[in-house]
């Protein structure tokens, strides 16, 4: 449809055009056609929509963050079944193990507990001692340790409760969204 509507502005310019000028000397006959089918040629191309596709061919690592809730909230034990809290976070991420492992072939993975700030760790421990969660305040703090690193996701596992006061109650949904802005989810 769109060519055939390029083809008759084409038409009607090259056919019916000449005939309303004939009167000018050729010098502006030939200025004023050129300058309609140049008008009628970007037309054409704005019809038709071009786009370019530019693919990244960025081959550094991606680097996926695991934070975990290390605040005193976690030593709660009211999960179903029995066990803290900090248990059950434990054992979701040992039943994630293998999914991680294949994960660790193309990312690199950085486990990250919190509390009030930020502490990198190999592995998260059974006990749980920060003195209380600053989720956005420890949003805050992770985007300034990630600076420009390629994060395709991070995982936020804890309680999810806010539980912060002074400087560190900073407003965790608003971190989040920062966050969004640079295309990077955060899972919780």
């Amino acid at each position: 449809l769109t060519l055939i509507a390029c083809v008759a502005m084409l038409a009607v310019l090259w056919l019916g055009y000449p005939r309303r000028i004939r009167h000018l000397s050729t010098a502006w006959r030939a200025v004023l056609i050129a300058l309609r089918l140049a008008v009628v040629f970007v037309l054409c191309f704005l019809l038709l929509r071009p786009f370019v596709v530019f693919e990244s061919q960025d081959q550094s690592d991606s680097v996926l963050y695991i934070l975990t809730d290390d605040s005193r909230s976690m030593q709660t034990e009211d999960v179903a079944g029995g066990g803290t809290r900090r248990q059950a976070l434990l054992k979701i991420l040992e039943s994630a193990k293998p999914g991680l492992k294949a994960i660790s072939a193309k990312a690199e993975i950085r486990i990250r507990n919190f509390a009030t700030g930020i502490q990198s760790v190999e592995t998260p421990g059974e006990t749980s001692d920060g003195s209380m969660t600053a989720n956005g305040k420890v949003l805050e703090l992770l985007s300034e340790e990630i600076g420009k690193d390629r994060v395709p996701a991070i995982l936020f596992l804890g309680d999810g409760r806010q539980a912060a006061s002074g400087a560190l109650d900073v407003d965790p949904i608003q971190a989040a969204r920062l966050f969004g802005k640079l295309q990077r989810p955060i899972y919780t």
